[in-house]
Formats: structure tokens, C-alpha cells, sequence
């Protein structure tokens, strides 16, 4: 398909003013973002995530050691609302996605902006009564939201997702358990399985995704990072001298 340039969607989204003449890149926009909308319909993709969430629920549920409570409050629409978002070719940043799906009348999701960057991606979305709103930077959070995880591989293998408190806890959320990292899916923006529920840990909660070619340890990460103790545990610290060579991050830091 191909690939539009940003400031034809930013006319198309209501973020730019038409210049007068755009009109034939706005039709081939439209017509390309009705033809993806056919191609994957919500509710079939609402439908292989359903199945995907119920795969070892119980296990995942269980699971030791987690500060975090597992819930499917999110699973299932909000993950099918992220799937035809990315399809769309735009994810927002400000404001919120209906979880069924919200469109205008040319087919374009409500959405605010596009997502920026070729290097891997992780999102955190707050379920706010049926919607799914895509945190900022540093966004306040509270004790008992519900967060959904996703992300973007960007062409790496391997991958791990955890979080740190501003008890110093931290937590694995993808993958649960064993000493390495996990295989990434990479078509496109892919949720946990699962939502998580704040627990009542004061400060902050910092998200980390590690990625790579190649697999790693992700138990010597997190060995690495607890040794060192209070000052790689702050909110703002620079865990790149923790990870292995070859490996890249990206991260959302939240206040509370």
C-alpha cells in the first residue's frame, strides 16, 4: 500500500488547513483507509483476540509474584479498537477511542495522531468507562485504574515488558515468567493479554520495553537492576548500562 505523507492525514484528521491542493492525495487516502477497513473488520479481529485472551487464563490469573491484579475489563474491545487503529495508519494521543469502534463518516477512527517513529513502541491506554485513552508522558494515574499494555516490535525478535514502582518493586508483564525474553509478534500493534489494576504503590509506575535481534536474559536485567538498589530504581534513572549488547529500550513513566 502506499504510504501517504504526514501532512496529507494531518488534513484528512482536521489538524491541518487544505491548502486547495491536496484534493487528489485526500480522495486516494480515503479510498486507501476504506479498503483496509474491509479487508479487517472489527468484529473478526475482535474475535481472534477473544480466542487469544482465553489461552492460558487461569495460568496468567495465578501467576506469582505479580503487584499487579490481572483483569479483562479492556481485552477484548479495547484490544480490537488498537488493532483497526494501527490499521488506519493512526493511534491518538489526546482525548479517547470509543471502544466500539468510533468512526466519522469517511471510515477514519476518531483518533488524534499518528504514531511517530521507526523504533519499537510501547503504549499504556487507561480504561475510562468504555474507552480506552493512550497515556502521555508522565500522566497522573491513581490506585485502581486499569491499564491495557501494547506494543510495536519495529522488525526485533525478542522482547520483555516490565514495570517499576516507587516502592522499588518490580514486575514482569510480558513474557510472565522463565529466564529469557519472549517472542514479539510483529504485525503491527499488538496488546497483552491481559489489563492490569493499579495497586496502592506510591509515585510513579515506569513501563520499560527491551527489545532485540537476538534473545536475552531477562532475569540478569532485573538481577542487575535490584543489585544496584535505590538509585536504579528511581523514577528517571538510566537502566542502559543494565542490558546486554544489541538490546534497545523504550519506556512511559507515570505519576501518581
Amino acid at each position: 500500500m502506499k504510504q501517504h505523507a504526514l501532512h496529507t492525514e494531518q488534513i484528512a484528521l482536521g489538524e491541518r488547513a487544505n491548502p486547495g491542493t491536496m484534493d487528489a492525495e485526500l480522495r486516494e487516502l480515503h479510498a486507501s483507509t476504506a479498503d483496509i477497513l474491509r479487508r479487517y473488520p472489527a468484529d473478526l479481529i475482535e474475535t481472534e483476540i477473544r480466542a487469544r485472551l482465553s489461552h492460558d487464563t487461569e495460568r496468567r490469573a495465578n501467576a506469582a509474584g505479580s503487584r499487579f491484579r490481572a483483569v479483562q475489563t479492556m481485552g477484548f474491545a479495547a484490544a480490537a479498537c488498537l488493532v483497526v487503529a494501527l490499521a488506519v495508519g493512526v493511534v491518538q494521543t489526546s482525548g479517547s477511542a470509543s471502544l466500539e469502534g468510533n468512526m466519522a463518516d469517511n471510515g477514519v477512527l476518531h483518533l488524534a495522531d499518528r504514531a511517530k517513529g521507526n523504533g519499537p513502541i510501547l503504549f499504556v491506554y487507561r480504561k475510562e468507562g468504555s474507552e480506552a485513552v493512550l497515556l502521555r508522558q508522565r500522566t497522573k494515574v491513581s490506585e485502581g485504574d486499569v491499564l491495557q499494555l501494547s506494543y510495536v516490535a519495529a522488525g526485533d525478535a525478542f522482547g520483555a515488558i516490565i514495570s517499576i514502582d516507587g516502592n522499588g518493586v518490580i514486575t514482569r508483564h510480558y513474557p510472565d515468567d522463565g529466564l529469557m525474553a519472549g517472542q514479539l509478534r510483529t504485525n503491527g500493534e499488538i496488546p497483552l493479554d491481559f489489563s492490569y489494576q493499579l495497586d496502592s504503590a506510591p509515585a510513579y509506575e515506569r513501563f520499560i520495553f527491551i527489545s532485540g535481534k537476538r534473545n536475552f536474559s531477562v532475569s540478569s536485567i532485573i538481577t542487575s537492576i535490584q543489585n544496584a538498589g535505590r538509585f536504579a530504581l528511581a523514577a528517571t534513572s538510566d537502566l542502559s548500562g543494565y542490558l546486554p549488547a544489541g538490546v534497545r529500550m523504550t519506556e512511559i513513566l507515570l505519576f501518581k
